[in-house]
């Protein structure tokens, strides 16, 4: 439900609080022991998240918010011990790869009938040219679902092939039509972890489907095509620094990218802010910056790691760096077999934490807990004493 309940009010904050409540539970009946490796394996990457977010609010240009999500990470840190808990067995596991095909299967059909009808079976219209979903006028969707495929083909890819072919290519077309250039990155690296699954017979109708789509999304997706053919726009302007340019065909990212380091400069050790880099804009910003002229609504710095930087300062990139290390040394030490139940869930936090997509910063209701959904998975097959053998929902 931290996914499916994503497009609806209130997005992943019901079955977030279900999951404290539940943590809560565990912990008093002693299902859960903190303790244990695991749960202080958990503890260690939301204090490294945390202890940053704290030292960050004296400084923060949006105390309010800072201070929200400082008190809102130790219930998520409950939640993920009741996750952790029932992700402990390949029968829990399991089941969430086949929940997780099912709602990318529902949301992929929602899609379609927006793209021919108009509108979804909720009556949320195409917006633009984009194919949303469910997902009234943001592009959620097309950001999900590349997360969701290593997970939820990771066992059809290899017992059927072609319907996983068939269903990489349908979310590429939809990962394309949302007409952002980070969403097709997104995707290629979720095809990239993919791709060894497949026997090299099916590589060549992998890059077909692959190449249909996406050639199909390009021709039909506007807003696409008016990003890539920035590329050509520029060598008309002759005039133009090759900052400009690189400005232009970045969707304005060197700005916003300046702003943030002169951010991370005014405020190095503990940023402006958890959650605030909104708040702070305005107040680094040149006074001839294009961004704050137009009124083009920043929320991050389209990076996740200098947004980290400039939130949080060099203490919580120095933090997020170390948890990232913990979380690769948890994997690396761990056997083989321990390794292969745990990489389907490592994929979806390596497209995570991979440098150029133009994701926010991790403290968004709409990305935290999918991202902790998938590195409590991780941490669950790490520990697991029963080595994974997952069959696929029909049973084979």
């Amino acid at each position: 439900m931290l996914l499916a309940w994503q497009p609806f009010p209130g997005g992943a904050r019901v079955p977030a609080l279900l999951l404290f409540l539940l943590g809560l539970w565990m912990l008093w009946t002693k299902r859960i022991r903190i303790r244990d490796r695991i749960s202080k394996r958990l503890g260690i990457a939301f204090l490294l998240l945390g202890i940053p977010v704290v030292l960050s609010i004296p400084g923060s240009y949006a105390q309010s918010k800072s201070i929200n999500i400082a008190l809102l990470l130790p219930l998520f840190y409950v939640a993920g011990l009741a996750l952790i808990q029932s992700l402990a067995t390949p029968l829990g596991r399991s089941r969430l790869q086949h929940w997780i095909l099912i709602l990318m299967l529902i949301w992929m059909t929602d899609a379609y009938i927006q793209f021919f009808l108009g509108k979804d079976l909720l009556g949320i219209p195409i917006y633009e040219d984009r194919i949303v979903g469910p997902f009234d006028g943001n592009i959620f969707l097309a950001i999900y679902l590349p997360l969701m495929l290593p997970v939820a083909l990771w066992n059809l890819s290899k017992q059927r092939p072609l319907v996983a072919i068939a269903l990489i290519g349908l979310v590429g077309f939809i990962s394309a039509m949302s007409g952002a250039r980070f969403t097709l990155l997104m995707f290629a690296l979720s095809c990239i972890t993919l791709i060894p699954r497949f026997s090299f017979k099916h590589l060549s109708v992998f890059a077909i489907i692959t190449t249909i789509a996406l050639s199909t999304a390009i021709l039909l997706s506007e807003n696409l095509n008016e990003r890539l053919n920035r590329f050509t726009l520029i060598n008309s302007e002759p005039d133009m620094s090759l900052t400009e340019r690189l400005d232009f065909v970045s969707s304005w990212r060197i700005t916003l990218w300046a702003t943030a380091l002169r951010m991370i400069q005014t405020h190095p050790i503990t940023g402006v802010g958890a959650n605030s880099f909104k708040e702070a804009y305005i107040h680094h910003a040149p006074a001839d910056d294009y961004l704050v002229r137009t009124g083009y609504g920043v929320f991050h710095a389209h990076h996740i790691y200098i947004s980290i930087a400039a939130e949080t300062g060099l203490i919580g990139l120095g933090s997020f760096l170390a948890m990232l290390a913990l979380s690769f040394r948890h994997y690396f030490s761990a056997s083989t077999k321990h390794r292969q139940q745990a990489i389907l869930y490592a994929n979806p936090l390596l497209i995570v934490i991979f440098p150029f997509p133009a994701q926010p910063v991790l403290f968004t209701f709409w990305w935290f807990p999918v991202i902790m959904l998938f590195y409590c998975g991780m941490l669950a097959a790490l520990e697991s004493t029963t080595p994974e053998k997952v069959s696929t929902p029909s049973g084979e």
